[in-house]
């Protein structure tokens, strides 16, 4: 599951950069808190608090199916439901991301080496130590399939959870690639 998803979101923002052709979009990929970027990076600044936010419910589904092993299906299927919900937003985060890349002449290796840098940063925020009790995760991992259903955290819909990061993207999207 762990190089699908890296394959994935690089690819979608590889896509973007391609379609669209910030120099400080590697920083704001790898900062721990994109707001303290200018606002004349706001969308930008949406796009990649969005991001951040898919690869860590993308972590927590890879880390359930890693601590039970015997629901694994289950979260491969969990996992493909999320990213069908995601995949609209993540496209036009691809696309923003990538734009606003090639517009300040940013290098496509540059931008994959900070896609490559930020997976990792997400997926270590949600390792958990093999020391610490498994039974609260496993929990938690367990009750993923009603929370997807019921839309409750982790799967909260985006819009909901983000409405004026989704606005700003919107708002981004109808200026730009219309």
């Amino acid at each position: 599951m762990q190089g699908a998803k890296e394959t994935m979101i690089a690819a979608v923002i590889a896509f973007g950069v391609l379609l669209s052709g910030v120099r400080s979009v590697a920083a704001i990929v790898e900062s721990d808190s994109p707001a303290k970027f200018s606002t004349a990076n706001e969308p930008v600044n949406a796009a990649i608090t969005i991001f951040r936010h898919i690869l860590q419910v993308e972590a927590t589904i890879e880390d359930c199916n890693r601590i039970d092993i015997e629901d694994g299906p289950l979260y491969e299927e969990l996992y493909d439901r999320y990213r069908r919900e995601v995949s609209q937003t993540v496209m036009m985060v691809g696309a923003l991301v990538g734009h606003e890349a090639r517009r300040s002449g940013m290098t496509k290796k540059v931008i994959f080496e900070s896609i490559k840098r930020s997976i990792g940063i997400s997926s270590q925020q949600n390792q958990y130590a093999p020391t610490t009790d498994p039974a609260p995760m496993l929990k938690s991992c367990r009750d993923l399939p009603a929370a997807i259903v019921s839309e409750t955290p982790p799967f909260e819909p985006l819009e909901r959870k983000f409405s004026k990061e989704i606005t700003n993207i919107r708002d981004w999207w109808e200026l730009n690639m219309h």
